[in-house]
């Protein structure tokens, strides 16, 4: 179902649902750093050479940043929040670690959002 929204400039939702909570947190938890770890990193970053390795490490974050963000800060932004991912997978070539660091950001980014939805929601 969707949501009704009241018209300002904070949305804040009327209803409240638990399946769009669980899926979103789902989402940006779990199926988002795998995503970008397998293919941001492990499917454009080869390890052939050193000059072609640098090279497709700034076009993995240009796409990145490109795809994710709009606007010379947003883009920028971005780039600077999806380098220490990178250079994770750079240094120990395990793309396991880059989604776990990945996960762990997105835990730190949208894990206190959940908590509080979850007991607003059955708190009410």
């Amino acid at each position: 179902m969707y949501s009704e929204y009241y018209d300002s400039i904070v949305h804040l939702p009327i209803r409240n649902e638990l399946a769009p909570l669980l899926f979103k947190c789902l989402l940006f938890m779990v199926i988002k750093p795998v995503a970008e770890g397998l293919f941001y990193r492990k499917a454009i970053i080869l390890f052939d050479n050193k000059k072609k390795m640098v090279l497709l490490t700034i076009a993995s974050l240009l796409l990145c940043s490109i795809t994710l963000a709009h606007g010379v800060v947003g883009i920028t932004t971005i780039i600077l929040m999806a380098l220490p991912v990178t250079i994770a997978y750079l240094v120990t070539k395990n793309v396991y670690v880059s989604i776990m660091a990945q996960f762990l950001f997105e835990v730190y980014n949208t894990g206190y959002e959940t908590v509080y939805d979850l007991a607003r929601i059955y708190f009410r």
